[in-house]
C-alpha cells in the first residue's frame, strides 16, 4: 500500500535540512548514565559540607590559591586528527587531539582544580551563559566549568549536521540531532556532575563540561597554571582532575588575606 503523499513529502523535508547525511534523530532524556566517565573523587568535588546546599557569603578576609599542575616524564606525543568526513568544513584547519595537552615546561592544560569541603564562600561571578561552539568540527572550549543549575547553549557554527550526546552520571543524558538549521540546542544541568560530551556525525569531537556544585574551581592553562581567589581561610583538599590521568589530591592551608601556592605532579 503506498504511503500518504503527506509522508513521503514530511520525510524529503527532513533528508533535505539535514543535507542528506545521516544522525541520530533527538532522543528523550531518561535515567543518568551510571559508570559512562570517570567519576570525580575528592572533597573538592563534593556539593558541600555534609551536604548541603552550598550558600554565598561575603568573604572579608579571603586568600588565594595558585600553583601549577605538571607531567613528570615524557608524554606521549599528541595524535594527529585524521577528518573522515565533511572535509570542506571539518578539514579546513589541522587538528591534534587534546585528551593530554603538555608544554614544553611540563605544565597540564585543560586540569580542572578544585578545593573542598567548603560550605560557605563567595558567590559565582557574574558571567555570560555558558556555551560550547562547534566550529571547524572542534568542541571550544574542550573543558569547562559551569555552576550547578546552568543551562548549557550547544551552538552550531559549522552548518553543517552535527549530533550532541552527553554522558553524565548526575544529571539526564542527551542525544540529540544538531541539524544546520538549529544553531543553538540548550541543556540543563542540575546537579553537580564530570560530563564528557561528543558529537556522533564526526567521532574525533570530544569535550568535557565538569559541573560545580561551588564557585571554587579553575581550569588550567597551557602552562598548566590555575588561580582561586577570594577562598575563605583553612585548610582544604586542593583536587586536581584529569581526564586522562585521573585525580590527585594534597592538603593546602589558606591564611587570612594571604596566599598559598601548591604544585600538583601527574605522571601516567
Amino acid at each position: 500500500m503506498a504511503a500518504p503523499r503527506s509522508l513521503v513529502v514530511l520525510a524529503a523535508l527532513i533528508l533535505s535540512a539535514c543535507g542528506g547525511e545521516r544522525g541520530q534523530a533527538p532522543v528523550a532524556p531518561s535515567a543518568p548514565n551510571a559508570g559512562a566517565t570517570p567519576e570525580l573523587t575528592g572533597p573538592g568535588y563534593a556539593p558541600a559540607a555534609g551536604g548541603a546546599p552550598y550558600v554565598a557569603v561575603t568573604v572579608a578576609d579571603g586568600g588565594r590559591v595558585g600553583g601549577r599542575v605538571v607531567y613528570k616524564g615524557a608524554p606521549r606525543p599528541p595524535r594527529p586528527i585524521q577528518v573522515t568526513k565533511d572535509s570542506a568544513v571539518c578539514g579546513a584547519v589541522a587538528h591534534t587531539e587534546e585528551s593530554l595537552v603538555v608544554g614544553s615546561d611540563g605544565g597540564i592544560r585543560y586540569a580542572v582544580v578544585s578545593i573542598g569541603p567548603i560550605g560557605r564562600g563567595k558567590a559565582w561571578p557574574a558571567a555570560a551563559k555558558p556555551s560550547l561552539d562547534q566550529h571547524g568540527c572542534w568542541f571550544i572550549p574542550h573543558v569547562q566549568v559551569i555552576p550547578a543549575g546552568a543551562t548549557l547553549d550547544v551552538v552550531n557554527s559549522d552548518g553543517i549536521l552535527h549530533n550532541i550526546h552527553t554522558y553524565p552520571k548526575h544529571n539526564l543524558p542527551a542525544n540529540m540531532a544538531q541539524p544546520k538549521f538549529k544553531r543553538v540546542l540548550s541543556l540543563p544541568f542540575p546537579a553537580a556532575d564530570v560530563v564528557k560530551v561528543n558529537c556522533d556525525v564526526h567521532s574525533w569531537m570530544s569535550a568535557w563540561i565538569v559541573v560545580a556544585a561551588h564557585p571554587y574551581y579553575a581550569v588550567t592553562d597551557e602552562r598548566g597554571a590555575f588561580a582561586l581567589e577570594g577562598v575563605p581561610p583553612g585548610t582544604y583538599t586542593l583536587s586536581a582532575w584529569h581526564e586522562t590521568l585521573g585525580t590527585r589530591d594534597q592538603s593546602i592551608t589558606v591564611p587570612a588575606g594571604g596566599a598559598a601556592e601548591a604544585t600538583i605532579i601527574f605522571q601516567e
